[in-house]
């Protein structure tokens, strides 16, 4: 067929050949039957009508745009190759093979869709298409940002799946694989547990785990949270790899939720955006052996429990209760407005590098915790301004010191606990641990603080020069009381 427009009424047209439409206007007002040949199709130009291609394949490429006229094309295999599909459906028994472009067109079918190339392929129409999809490679997005695009099938994604549907949308199937999920959108609800392993990327709008469940996404996925995004776990108790972002993790309503942080051995996570927001009903466990910086205002009051690895407060933590198990690490140089405990085996250590932290209702040390100071030419400094200062009614709390440059011969406060009420406080509490060698270490207690005073050790050779000539000094005064004799 030579490339020209066809303005003919058709009722039926069979070719059982190859069909190649040129880049000209194919205007078929009625409906025609391709099909029964064996070749492949390929549309190259812009068209309206809708068609069957029985066993072929048809190949939508760029730059074109591809108007279906409100009909259904139906065949063996679409290629989705960069071109623009509207305005009706393609039905493709075995399945679509997809590149780039966008399709706003409905995909159905009994086949499924398959994403590769490192482009993007934007799924903006209705897709019942019963086959699974996989994303090999590249970026799937479903919505074009418009309130339009649905999607009900599973997800094997080992690249990256985009949603970017506008209004409230609920996505009720698995999404499985190690790639990345990501919501551009204005509302995204994922209806069941998850357990893809790729990193959750909250870009704007607001992510919600719809479903009640003990675990909504996996343990392995690591959430970021932008300035101005929602991260929402009403009624979940859900525990990632990792936090990072600006935005706002919160649990809506009346409802309650828990978050579990667990950043790999190694890592240093910062999350400079806000636990609880306007909805703080939720609780916050820290565990694994990395390290997670909280740097800006958290508002949550359930129980902050930090279980493994290094939490650090940067910013401020609201009226929640928190506890620090054996082996792991409170530090940070912020604030805490609930009652602290550290666990026999826990470790408190106050400032990120030399810093301040501060508690303003209360610090329990039990007996067997660990205190961590950097002293240099200033030191770190732990102020419990309000609430109870309790050391152990028993045993001792150990003290370890580090140089951390600038070490000089001075006191040293430790705690300045103006405003707070003592319990078992006392300097003999305190028993030292590691420090720095050259030192001695001297620890005292006054109306509002404990302090250290270091002292520098002489060193032997200066020990035994002093003796020396002490011993020196003995001889010659014998030697003179004698001659006087």
């Amino acid at each position: 067929m030579t490339p020209h427009t066809v303005r003919r009424r058709l009722t039926a047209l069979l070719i059982t050949g190859l069909l190649a439409l040129a880049a000209h206007a194919q205007t078929d007002t009625g409906s025609g039957t391709t099909g029964s040949g064996t070749g492949s199709g390929t549309d190259t130009g812009s068209g309206t009508g809708s068609g069957v291609v029985g066993s072929g394949t048809t190949s939508y490429d760029a730059p074109n745009t591809y108007d279906l006229g409100g009909g259904t094309v139906t065949l063996a295999t679409a290629i989705l190759n960069g071109g623009t599909v509207t305005n009706g459906a393609i039905n493709a028994s075995t399945g679509f093979t997809g590149y780039s472009g966008t399709v706003t067109a409905q995909l159905l079918g009994s086949g499924g869709l398959t994403k590769t190339t490192s482009d993007t392929l934007v799924l903006a129409g209705t897709n019942n298409f019963s086959g699974g999809t996989t994303v090999s490679e590249g970026t799937l997005q479903i919505g074009d940002g418009t309130a339009s695009a649905t999607f009900t099938g599973a997800i094997t994604n080992n690249a990256t799946v985009v949603f970017n549907r506008g209004g409230d949308y609920a996505y009720g199937n698995y999404i499985t694989g190690t790639g990345d999920v990501v919501q551009n959108g204005d509302i995204l609800r994922l209806q069941i547990p998850q357990t893809y392993t790729g990193r959750t990327l909250v870009n704007s709008g607001y992510l919600v785990l719809a479903a009640n469940a003990d675990q909504g996404l996996s343990t392995s996925t690591q959430v970021y949270v932008a300035s101005g995004a929602y991260f929402d776990i009403s009624n979940h108790a859900t525990t990632g790899a990792g936090l990072t972002g600006a935005g706002t993790v919160y649990s809506f309503g009346g409802s309650s939720g828990h978050l579990g942080v667990a950043p790999p051995d190694g890592e240093r996570q910062v999350f400079s955006g806000t636990l609880g927001g306007s909805y703080p009903n939720f609780a916050f466990t820290k565990s694994g052996t990395g390290t997670l910086v909280l740097s800006g205002a958290n508002t949550y009051t359930g129980n902050t429990d930090v279980s493994a690895g290094t939490l650090l407060v940067n910013g401020s933590l609201g009226s929640t209760a928190t506890t620090v198990a054996s082996g792991a690490t409170l530090g940070g140089t912020g604030s805490i407005s609930g009652a602290t405990t550290i666990a026999t085996g826990g470790i408190l250590a106050p400032g990120d590098s030399v810093g301040t932290l501060t508690f303003h209702d209360g610090l329990s040390l039990a007996s067997g915790a660990v205190l961590s100071f950097d002293l240099g030419t200033t030191g770190d400094l732990i102020v419990v301004d309000g609430g109870t200062l309790a050391g152990p009614a028993s045993g001792s709390v150990t003290v370890n010191l580090a140089n951390a440059g600038g070490l000089t011969a001075a006191t040293y406060t430790l705690f300045n606990f103006t405003g707070a009420t003592l319990s078992d406080f006392d300097a003999a509490d305190f028993s030292l641990g590691t420090s720095p060698s050259g030192w001695s270490y001297t620890f005292g207690l006054t109306a509002d603080s404990l302090q250290v005073t270091v002292s520098a050790v002489p060193e032997p050779s200066t020990i035994a020069l002093a003796l020396g000539a002490a011993g020196l000094g003995c001889v010659l005064l014998r030697r003179r009381r004698a001659l006087q004799r």
